[in-house]
C-alpha cells in the first residue's frame, strides 16, 4: 500500500486569519470615491446589459414571426448575444492589463450601447 500523507486539519478562523489579515484586525476596508464610482460603473454596465437582453424578450420573436422566421432562428438571435461575450471574454481581458481597466469599460460601455442601438 502507498504511503499516508499527513493532512492538516484547518478551522474557519485559520482560513480567515490566514487569508485576509484585514477581518481578523476588526475594521472593516474602507472603499475610496474613485472604488465607489468604479464599482457603480460596473454595476451599471452589468444592469445595462441585462436589459438589453430582457426588453428585447418580449418583442422580438413576435416581430420575428411576422418577418418569416422561426423559433429556432430568432433564438440564434439572442444566444450570438451570449455566446460573443463568452468568446471575446479570455480575449480581451488580456487588454486589460494593457489598456487599464478604465479604458477598457468605457469602450465596452461604448460597444454595448451601440450593439443594442444597432440590434433595434
Amino acid at each position: 500500500m502507498g504511503k499516508r500523507m499527513k493532512t492538516e486539519s484547518f478551522t474557519v478562523s485559520s482560513i480567515v486569519d490566514e487569508v485576509s489579515p484585514v477581518l481578523s484586525m476588526g475594521s472593516t476596508p474602507k472603499f475610496t470615491q474613485e472604488q465607489w464610482l468604479t464599482l457603480l460603473a460596473i454595476g451599471g454596465v452589468h444592469f445595462s446589459g441585462a436589459i438589453c437582453v430582457s426588453l428585447q424578450a418580449p418583442f422580438y420573436p413576435q416581430e420575428a414571426e411576422i418577418k418569416g422566421a422561426t423559433a429556432s432562428e430568432y433564438g440564434l438571435v439572442f444566444g450570438s448575444f451570449e455566446m460573443v461575450g463568452f468568446l471575446t471574454s479570455p480575449i480581451l481581458g488580456t487588454y486589460v492589463e494593457k489598456c487599464g481597466v478604465r479604458t477598457m469599460l468605457n469602450y465596452g460601455m461604448i460597444l454595448a450601447a451601440l450593439s443594442a442601438i444597432s440590434f433595434g
